[in-house]
């Protein structure tokens, strides 16, 4: 039975923003050290000059409806675009963006200002692209079908839907291809990323914090950062080129191809599921889940039978070990690894499988015991799995 049932209503984007808005406080975002706002600005100025001033030659900014429509149609021409978001916020239903960030081949990374406001007089400043127009020509961009490069995708999906771009998708997303190329990756943000892959460590590795600090991107003047936003889109092209090619150069290694179709055929097809679920939100349908929890739960504790009738034919020699001491429950606990230990290694006196560890009872071991015993635990652990990290955790 659900937890409760929700009204059918007929909501929209304005009417969730009108809820948001009443029952959330938007803070204003503090300035370190009690500097103004004012002086806080004059030193990013000095700060992005210093930083990022050896790039003006490399980006630029758009805001000329004819510079733009030019862009795009060498965007379509190239089949293939680089696309990233400004915004001042993480929510799209409460915050704006100001600005997208596009790259293709053979062109300077572009920033498009749309949403900046005047630090002085918090009014929107002159001289920006009519977001209408800006909408238009992505959808022409889209009407040819050109590959996409993002980085987290979902985050900038959902902020170019929210300006308008309802059928914007990527092709591929620079940071799913990072976690599945090295999941253990120590530093997975986009400009960590492609100091290590693209340049070998000795790139400049500025990210938004460093530079900005907590002040909104619509606050700062788009003719300093467009320096920082149009880098984005050009960087997230390397890496996903990079990318591109470790899965082409080692595509014929069985487990490359395996992390490549994973990749291409469950991680990118969920993005825009996710999405979709992140901007409307999930219901559970909790009868289901009820009912599936009560399937798998009757099927681990076969798996548990299973396991103790494999027991049976040792159960004098599990009894004897216990008189002698031996640290057994009864039955014994399936899921100690010290049980386990005594079980497989002075009861059934199995072989040492790795000299690393000599009574290991992990996955990889008891795979290699030719022992019904082992491959009852092997089931149960899997099933065990399922159940507890996904299925009765829902």
């Amino acid at each position: 039975m659900s937890l409760f049932k929700l009204p059918k209503t007929k909501t929209t984007r304005a009417t969730d923003k009108s809820i948001a808005s009443k029952t959330v406080k938007q803070a204003v975002p503090s300035i370190k050290g009690g500097t103004g706002l004012l002086d806080r600005i004059e030193q990013i100025k000095q700060m992005v000059e210093r930083s990022l001033g050896k790039y003006k030659d490399d980006y630029i900014y758009i805001t000329e409806k004819e510079v733009l429509h030019d862009y795009i149609s060498e965007c379509i021409k190239n089949r293939y675009i680089s696309i990233d978001t400004e915004t001042d916020g993480l929510d799209p239903l409460q915050n704006v963006m100001a600005g997208p960030c596009i790259y293709t081949y053979g062109q300077k990374g572009a920033y498009i200002p749309i949403n900046h406001i005047s630090y002085i007089t918090r009014q929107k400043v002159s001289g920006q692209l009519d977001i209408d127009f800006v909408v238009e020509e992505f959808k022409r961009l889209l009407e040819a079908k050109p590959d996409i490069d993002m980085f987290n995708a979902t985050f900038d999906i959902r902020f170019m839907r929210a300006l308008g771009v309802k059928d914007i998708y990527c092709t591929w997303d620079g940071y799913l291809a990072s976690r599945i190329l090295n999941e253990n990756e120590s530093e997975a943000n986009l400009k960590a990323l492609y100091n290590k892959y693209c340049l070998d460590g000795k790139g400049d590795a500025f990210r938004f914090e460093d530079l900005f600090k907590g002040i909104p991107f619509t606050l700062i003047p788009y003719n300093i950062g467009y320096l920082y936003a149009a880098h984005d889109p050009f960087i997230t092209s390397k890496l996903c080129d990079y990318q591109r090619g470790i899965f082409a150069k080692y595509i014929d290694r069985p487990d490359i191809a395996n992390m490549y179709w994973v990749f291409q055929n469950i991680e990118m097809p969920c993005v825009p599921v996710v999405a979709d679920m992140e901007d409307a939100g999930i219901l559970v349908d909790t009868d289901y889940a009820h009912s599936l929890s009560d399937k798998y739960n009757k099927l681990l504790q076969e798996k548990i039978e299973a396991f103790y009738k494999t027991l049976e034919p040792y159960e004098s020699k599990i009894e004897a070990m216990r008189k002698a001491g031996a640290k057994l429950d009864n039955p014994i606990n399936m899921g100690s690894p010290s049980q386990l230990a005594i079980l497989f290694y002075d009861i059934l006196k199995v072989e040492t499988i790795d000299s690393k560890k000599p009574r290991g009872t992990g996955e990889e071991i008891l795979s290699k015991i030719e022992n019904p015993i082992a491959k009852a635990i092997l089931e149960y652990r899997t099933l065990s799995t399922l159940v507890t990290t996904y299925i009765d955790k829902l």
